[in-house]
């Protein structure tokens, strides 16, 4: 092919991008997995999403729901070996490719849920310029909601889970830690079983957590009848793409696709907060019985978890400066509210 032809031809492909840039970056699929289960309000809006990502930037979003791609432990394994390029993960999938993510899932971090969303809005600036270093793109943290606990009888102290079968979420590095301490004082019986395998083993659980919805949704809910009021503790979902599957994109078009994703991560925390208060009324209606812990019982868990907790897995999970970041900044909002 001589030089004119060539030209000819390079100036036809341009001219094409030009007119049609959407069409041929149809070309473009991003495959993005969760264990939400298919059919939920979550799913549905996540393919709302994807829909306005393809009809304004000419990107198809493929999802994998109901842990088709795995459980969470599982997808993140996934997403370093590029088998999928993106996902939405809670707090245990995040410890396998953004560990310092869990610091503000602790347990009684946070004493109002008013801080909850003003927490996650500046994490999730921190995480994203910490996600680099994992050469991820972490697009923004969502509320998940405040997670209780859910037991087969009713706690009303500490002492009351003593000796009892817990349920801790198989390979969440976190809960398998706390499972431990529990364990250790108050002879608890951890019971590790992935996500999706719970209700197989809900007649030989007699202490679980979750959020109220994804206790409704999950079908959880025909184990337990009580449950505490004070929440443990508050669960985030996460959203990342691999950095070098994003890098593909144009400046334009990766600051269009950020900007879909991050309007997508808030209304699903708004849909979140919904949710859960509606799934408190679903609970109540089934006959559910709530039972509060004394004061002096939430500050004996707190010491407890802070001392064995918060500082036992500095440097292990996170470092020991984000978590005086974030309480430096819990203890400035609370004295800006007061």
């Amino acid at each position: 092919m001589n030089t004119v032809k060539v030209g000819i031809l390079l100036f036809f492909i341009s001219g094409l991008i030009t007119l049609f840039p959407n069409t041929l970056l149809a070309q473009i699929t991003i495959k993005c997995a969760t264990v939400a289960p298919e059919g939920t309000e979550w799913t549905k809006l996540a393919r709302k999403a994807s829909e306005e990502v393809e009809q304004k930037i000419g990107i198809k979003i493929s999802w994998y729901f109901s842990g088709a791609a795995g459980d969470e432990p599982e997808i993140a394994k996934n997403m370093k070996e590029k088998k999928i390029d993106c996902a939405a993960l809670t707090g245990n999938g995040l410890t396998y490719l953004v560990a310092p993510a869990r610091v503000i899932e602790l347990p009684l971090l946070f004493k109002d849920p008013s801080e909850i969303n003003r927490i996650r809005n500046d994490m999730s600036s921190l995480l994203a310029k910490i996600a680099r270093d994992y050469k991820l793109k972490f697009i923004h943290l969502a509320e998940f909601g405040e997670v209780h606990v859910f037991s087969k009888t009713p706690i009303r102290t500490v002492e009351d889970v003593r000796n009892k079968r817990v349920w801790i979420w198989k390979g969440d590095i976190l809960a398998e830690h706390m499972g431990k301490v529990l364990q250790e004082e108050y002879n608890i019986k951890p019971v590790p079983v992935p996500l999706n395998d719970v209700p197989n083993y809900l007649q030989n659980i007699e202490v679980l957590y979750n959020t109220s919805y994804g206790l409704t949704s999950l079908g959880w809910d025909k184990g337990v009848k009580y449950y505490i009021t004070q929440p443990l503790t508050v669960s985030f979902v996460g959203l990342i793409i691999n950095q070098d599957v994003f890098n593909q994109l144009d400046p334009q078009k990766q600051k269009e696709l950020e900007e879909i994703l991050k309007n997508f991560i808030e209304m699903i925390s708004q849909m979140n907060r919904r949710n859960n208060q509606n799934a408190i009324e679903v609970m109540k209606s089934k006959g559910f019985s709530a039972t509060t812990l004394p004061e002096d019982e939430v500050k004996k868990l707190e010491n407890m978890f802070q001392e064995r907790i918060w500082n036992g897995l500095k440097e292990k999970l996170y470092p020991s400066w984000l978590l005086t970041e974030v309480l430096t900044r819990l203890s400035e909002y609370r004295v800006k509210r007061r």
